[in-house]
């Protein structure tokens, strides 16, 4: 369950394709797309009014893997790391290591970096799932459906030259979680 790298190599991994002098490549599948074709319709609206990219784990194709997320959007910017509605069965594996490895799963959430800028967030069951008891210390973790964290941008970093040293900042912060999970 683990990723197979360290915190340091997981945040240098996910940033090391972020734009700057030598790093221009084609987007491989991570980009979202944000326009649509309107040249015959009568509602030209955007398809999205945000963008987003992901930095998939090296993993990624061989398991369903956390990733880096990076949210643009006028008055909603935000930089996310985890696992976004994983499957039934990838949910099971990432629930029982959690009971395997609780100070572990502890560590990776009380980090300073992490605690200083980021969240967990996403969907939670209202009741605990199937198999693991009620009364278990970490059950509000064990309810989790989806395994993220975020951390707000402010607009004056995403419009500023700081940008890319900000998201490095948030990926080495949130890359325990990475490879926790």
């Amino acid at each position: 369950m683990a990723a197979t790298s360290t915190s340091s190599n997981a945040a240098a991994a996910a940033t090391a394709n972020l734009s700057g002098p030598g790093s221009a490549r084609g987007n491989g599948g991570s980009l979202f797309r944000i326009h649509r074709d309107t040249r015959f319709a009568n509602d030209k609206t955007p398809y999205k009014t945000w963008s987003g990219a992901r930095c998939f784990h090296e993993r990624h194709r061989q398991v369903e893997a956390p990733s880096f997320y990076i949210h643009v959007q006028p008055g909603n910017c935000f930089l996310g790391a985890g696992i976004w509605h994983p499957e039934a069965p990838t949910l099971r594996r990432i629930r029982q290591f959690i009971v395997d490895n609780p100070e572990a799963w502890k560590q990776a959430l009380s980090a300073p970096a992490f605690r200083k800028g980021f969240e967990m967030g996403g969907e939670s069951l209202v009741r605990p799932p199937r198999g693991y008891p009620a009364d278990h210390p970490l059950i509000e973790d064990l309810k989790r459906k989806d395994f993220v964290s975020w951390a707000t941008l402010d607009e004056t970093v995403v419009t500023g030259p700081r940008l890319r040293e900000h998201i490095a900042r948030g990926f080495a912060a949130t890359a325990p979680l990475v490879d926790y999970l």
